[in-house]
């Protein structure tokens, strides 16, 4: 299963996409600073992402080390974001 598009934590300060969607990490800061501004009308400051894997379920998705979570296991970038606003 891919994650098409992005994923935000519930405080909107995490950002989340699929490994397989991006050719390296720069595309995925773009990519990721443009769905922020798209979404929120404000700019976003996207920091350095790393790869890391999450588990992706139906409607929801953790991170590999929560126990009675169902979901099949994605790596992804992950980075923290900053806004002003």
């Amino acid at each position: 299963m891919a994650v098409k598009g992005f994923l935000e934590d519930y405080d909107g300060q995490i950002i989340l996409g699929d490994v397989r969607n991006f050719k390296n990490k720069k595309e995925f800061v773009e990519q990721a600073e443009k769905y922020l501004l798209e979404n929120r009308g404000y700019p976003v400051t996207v920091f350095q992402p790393y790869a890391t894997n999450i588990f992706v379920g139906e409607d929801e998705w953790k991170i590999t080390d929560e126990p009675d979570f169902e979901g099949e296991e994605v790596t992804v970038y992950c980075a923290e974001i900053y806004s002003e606003n």
